[in-house]
């Protein structure tokens, strides 16, 4: 009974601070450091999600692998955001090089 609730608290804690990072700024949500962040709490989330589900706490299971699954598609939504704004970084140095040695 004692590992059930020190898992349940571990998927409280993963929920409460995935619910916390939705209210971060957008500054800080597009960073390495978010990206990584969410990176981290998908495999935190897979673990305690796995860990339900060899003791047999459906709840647990449950809460952690929808936390990996949310806390996934946000890691890959940022690293599409950080690649787009790496994109848009690189041609406008180009622009800029093109245009100061051909004018």
């Amino acid at each position: 009974m004692y590992m059930g609730l020190k898992y349940q608290g571990v998927a409280v804690g993963l929920i409460v601070v995935t619910l916390a990072t939705l209210f971060m700024p957008v500054t800080v949500l597009a960073s390495q450091d978010s990206k990584n962040t969410w990176r981290n709490l998908a495999i935190g989330s897979a673990v305690v999600g796995a860990a339900g589900l060899a003791k047999g706490n459906k709840t647990v299971a449950a809460v952690g692998l929808a936390g990996a699954a949310y806390s996934a598609s946000r890691y890959e939504q940022d690293r599409k955001h950080q690649s787009q704004a790496q994109a848009r970084a690189r041609r406008l140095r180009y622009l800029r090089h093109r245009h100061a040695h051909h004018h």
